[in-house]
This record gives C-alpha cells, sequence and structure tokens, in this order.
C-alpha cells in the first residue's frame, strides 16, 4: 500500500483526462452522484491493480450487488482469488482517489 501512496499525485493529473474503460464507465453509470475526475481517477488504480479480465468483472459487480456478495461468499478458489484482488482494488482506490 506505501508503494500506491506516492503515486497519488499522478493520478491527480490523470484523473482530469477520459473514463475510458469498464470501471470508469460503470463508475460512471452507477447512478451514484459522482464526477468525471473521480471515475477516470479509480480507471486508472484499476488499469494500475487490475487485469482486463478483472476489470470487466469488476464493473459487472459495481451494477449488481448481488453477484458481488455471490463471489465474495464463494467457496471457489478462482472467485476468493478475484475477491483479494477486487479488495486491494477497492482499497487502493479510496485512498488514493477519495482522500486526493
Amino acid at each position: 500500500m506505501r508503494a500506491i501512496l506516492p503515486l497519488a499525485g499522478v493520478l491527480t493529473i490523470f484523473a482530469t483526462m477520459s473514463v475510458a474503460g469498464p470501471v470508469g464507465g460503470a463508475c460512471l453509470s452507477s447512478g451514484r452522484s459522482v464526477s468525471q475526475p473521480l471515475c477516470a481517477c479509480i480507471q486508472n488504480v484499476a488499469d494500475m491493480t487490475l487485469s482486463g479480465k478483472d476489470q470487466k468483472l469488476a464493473a459487472r459487480l459495481m451494477a449488481d450487488p448481488e453477484k458481488a456478495e455471490a463471489i465474495r461468499v464463494s467457496d471457489s478458489s478462482r472467485d476468493k482469488d478475484f475477491w483479494t484482488r477486487y479488495q486491494s482494488f477497492a482499497d487502493a482506490a479510496g485512498t488514493i482517489c477519495v482522500a486526493g
């Protein structure tokens, strides 16, 4: 986590850029009160921490909380591994994008 914190300044610069990407798009479409810079920052963190496949699944989870819960409680090793990566992404995005 400490290695990610110095990137907060860099991500702040990128946050004004396009929200291109599945996570950023899902963020904007979430129906929550979000800004384009916040969603761009979250997408940038996703680009740094999640594979393209993981990003697509993360975007689906933003739209379907029941699917997120099913993956979180799943006994599948694949789901458990994804959930660990997803939690790391969410923690980093919370630290970098919300605090910034």
